[in-house]
C-alpha cells in the first residue's frame, strides 16, 4: 500500500487497534498525526501527537492538523463491562458521549481539512458486540 504524501488522523492511535493501525500506515509512507489523551514513551518520533481528550474542548484540533487530511480514523475504545442492571444513567452517557459524540465532532472539527484533499475517507471502528451481542457490553453496544 503506497501512501506517500497522505495525511491520516488517528484518534484513539496510542494502544491497541489504533496503535497498530498508525504502524501499518507509517509503513505504507503516510504522514500520521495522532489524537490521543496519552502518549506513550516508545511511540514512534515521526507521529506528529497531540494529547487531548476528545470529549473535551476540540479548540485545539484546527491548529494541529495539517491543510489536508486524505483519512480520518476513530480509533477510540471503551469498555464499560457492567451487568445490565448495573449500569447507570451515567454509564450509557458517558460511553454515548466518547463513542457518539467524540466521532461526530471530531469529524466537524476536521471537515474543512478533510475537503481540501480532494478526496478523503473516514473510518470508524466500532465493537463487533453491537452486531453480535455480548454479555456486559451493553453500554458501549448501545
Amino acid at each position: 500500500m503506497n501512501l506517500d504524501g497522505k495525511n491520516i488522523l488517528v484518534v484513539g492511535g496510542s494502544s491497541g487497534i489504533g496503535l497498530s493501525l498508525v504502524n501499518t500506515l507509517l509503513i505504507g509512507g503516510a504522514k500520521v498525526y495522532v489524537i490521543s489523551r496519552t502518549k506513550p514513551a516508545d511511540f514512534p518520533d515521526e507521529v506528529e501527537h497531540l494529547s487531548l481528550d476528545i470529549t473535551g474542548n476540540l479548540d485545539s484540533v484546527q491548529s494541529f492538523l495539517p491543510e489536508s487530511l486524505h483519512g480520518l480514523v476513530y480509533a477510540i475504545g471503551s469498555i464499560n463491562l457492567k451487568p445490565f442492571a448495573r449500569l447507570s444513567a451515567d454509564d450509557f452517557l458517558n460511553d454515548f458521549r466518547l463513542n457518539v459524540l467524540g466521532a461526530a465532532q471530531i469529524i466537524q472539527a476536521s471537515v474543512k481539512q478533510l475537503k481540501n484533499s480532494g478526496g478523503s475517507s473516514i473510518v470508524l471502528i466500532s465493537t463487533v458486540a453491537a452486531k453480535i451481542g455480548l454479555p456486559y457490553h451493553a453500554s458501549v453496544a448501545a
